[in-house]
């Protein structure tokens, strides 16, 4: 267990818990007009259950929960009780927990968390403004998360999806990565990803020789052709995912981009990103008016999970 302790909790704190394939991360939180965390915890997903995690927690903090929401990197059930985490082997049961909890997919509470989105959590790519209008959210870390935000009168609400798992459409001279990986098909989460890229860099060796590795931070920053490559092609079908969801749902309020790989890289979604999404022949014009920002806040998720345990009062 990591803990980083910001400020005191309060005796009543909001619980909220971000897992993903990698990480599980744990806060207490004060919700008003935004969310301030007080302490995180860190837990490694893979060797650490999520109930194991909270008693952890609540043992150490000594803090009562008064709301709580988990964002789950996964589908949830229809009765909103369990989640089968897609890239960890164990479920998540909040009737397991010793509080009542709220279940939702990482990305719908990502999409909560842009309500109260401020300007330090966020690069602009492209200025706009939403106007209450539809956003389309995706972001690449672990897997491919993808929402379409509505606006209620109130706020913005996500509708869960599960659309990084769709087909990835390639051009001709993209095609011969299907070969190579021995698929007849390629799911956007298949190249937008870690593993993803992972996958790309391995294809790019065979065209331009060099040494191969695992780790998808070292790829994003070495300077070697099949590297580079690697990254060309990343944020060219970045784009070309984010442009499709955006015609998807006619989302004029904006396209926001999170994820951990964009926090960490945020210097690559630039001019060949914005090239690449404005490519259409139909609603080019309509592409150039969409707002873009990347969330560069890595506890965005927290923050989303807090507002919406906020929202069950």
């Amino acid at each position: 267990m990591q803990k980083e302790e910001y400020s005191k909790p309060p005796k009543k704190a909001v619980l909220a818990a971000d897992i993903g394939g990698t990480n599980t991360n744990i806060a207490l939180c004060t919700v008003t007009k935004q969310v301030k965390i007080h302490t995180k915890y860190r837990f490694d997903s893979q060797t650490t259950k999520f109930e194991e995690a909270v008693k952890q927690v609540l043992k150490d903090s000594k803090t009562k929960i008064s709301n709580a929401c988990i964002a789950a990197a996964g589908p949830i059930s229809p009765d909103g009780k369990t989640c089968q985490l897609t890239n960890v082997k164990w479920k998540i049961d909040v009737r397991k927990l010793p509080f009542k909890c709220r279940l939702m997919n990482d990305f719908e509470a990502l999409g909560y968390a842009v309500n109260v989105l401020q300007p330090k959590d966020v690069k602009t790519l492209r200025a706009g403004k939403t106007n209450n209008l539809p956003i389309a959210l995706i972001g690449a870390g672990t897997g491919l998360g993808k929402s379409i935000l509505h606006y209620n009168g109130k706020m913005y609400v996500p509708c869960p999806s599960e659309g990084g798992h769709a087909d990835l459409p390639l051009t001709a001279e993209e095609t011969d990565i299907l070969k190579w990986s021995k698929k007849t098909m390629l799911e956007y989460e298949d190249i937008l990803s870690g593993r993803g890229i992972v996958k790309l860099f391995n294809y790019m060796l065979t065209k331009h020789g060099g040494s191969g590795t695992t780790l998808p931070a070292e790829i994003m920053k070495e300077q070697s052709p099949a590297a580079e490559q690697t990254r060309k092609w990343f944020i060219r079908i970045y784009a070309r995912c984010a442009k499709n969801f955006a015609l998807d749902g006619l989302t004029r309020g904006g396209v926001i981009i999170g994820g951990g790989i964009a926090a960490k890289n945020p210097q690559l979604f630039g001019k060949e990103f914005l090239t690449e999404f404005e490519k259409n022949s139909t609603y080019k014009k309509l592409l150039q008016k969409i707002p873009i920002k990347i969330i560069t806040n890595y506890d965005v998720s927290l923050i989303g999970a807090a507002y919406a345990a906020k929202q069950t009062l």
